[in-house]
């Protein structure tokens, strides 16, 4: 028997929805920001702010925000269709339209969806070849992930509003153990936080267990895009503007992916 271990720890933290107070109130992202931890951005693309009053950041903040801080630009949605309805062509379709705005733009998180709406979407699967990874579609459990993700059509997402601190305390004792991959997310940060956004005391918590890991060295910040490219599956840009990529399955055949 052989057993390979990663030498740090990865957590990839997930902005669902992009809203304006989490990255504008100078506490959420900036605490983030700080400690060097990319975040990746998850929007639903019509529903951008464009004003800058809205909920939702504007798409000149998303375009300052991709420039720094090693973050990322993927997908939430293009439209708030309700996804645990839409069928296979309606996926489809929303997530090609997504693809093809961050593509516009250069953003190389559309090689991956980082969230479906309400973790609902059953006809996800008709979707897996215009990405290399899925998030969960039908909820379920929560894990520390391996590396590659062994299930990339059905990557489970670890929220972290709602969490107790022992519940926190637990994904980061499986992280430092497993040397995985933390793939979480939350809304908003809060002094009055809805079910789906995290308290300012929850999140100074999880904040001092990253700060934890980062002291002691098992634990790094990452994106999606930065593991691929450790990896070695940089994809190659063609001179229609699609990417490929390729890696080997799990029987060791190479395979070539074609993306927007």
């Amino acid at each position: 028997l052989a057993l390979e271990a990663r030498p740090k720890a990865s957590l990839i933290f997930i902005n669902d929805g992009c809203y304006r107070r989490f990255f504008n109130d100078g506490v959420a992202y900036d605490s983030l920001k700080a400690r060097n931890l990319p975040v990746t951005l998850a929007p639903d693309v019509t529903n951008l702010g464009t004003d800058g009053t809205s909920n939702i950041i504007t798409e000149a903040r998303i375009a300052e925000l991709a420039a720094e801080n090693r973050n990322s630009v993927s997908f939430h949605g293009y439209s708030t269709v309700s996804t645990s309805a839409a069928s296979s062509s309606v996926l489809v379709g929303e997530t090609v339209k997504a693809q093809q705005w961050l593509a516009a733009r250069g953003y190389a998180g559309r090689m991956w969806r980082a969230a479906w709406l309400q973790n609902l979407a059953s006809n996800s699967p008709a979707t897996d070849s215009l990405v290399l990874a899925n998030p969960m579609y039908t909820g379920g459990y929560e894990y520390v992930h391996m590396w590659p993700f062994s299930n990339p059509s059905h990557v489970q997402r670890t929220q972290l509003h709602g969490k107790t601190t022992a519940e926190i305390d637990a994904i980061f004792t499986s992280a430092e153990l497993t040397r995985g991959v933390i793939v979480c997310y939350t809304h908003d940060v809060r002094s009055d936080p809805s079910g789906i956004d995290m308290s300012l005391t929850d999140w100074a918590y999880f904040l001092s267990k990253v700060d934890e890991g980062i002291a002691a060295g098992w634990l790094e910040g990452a994106t999606f895009e930065m593991l691929m490219e450790r990896s070695g599956l940089i994809p190659q840009k063609g001179i229609d503007g699609t990417w490929t990529v390729s890696y080997p399955d799990r029987s060791g055949t190479m395979v070539l992916r074609k993306l927007i």
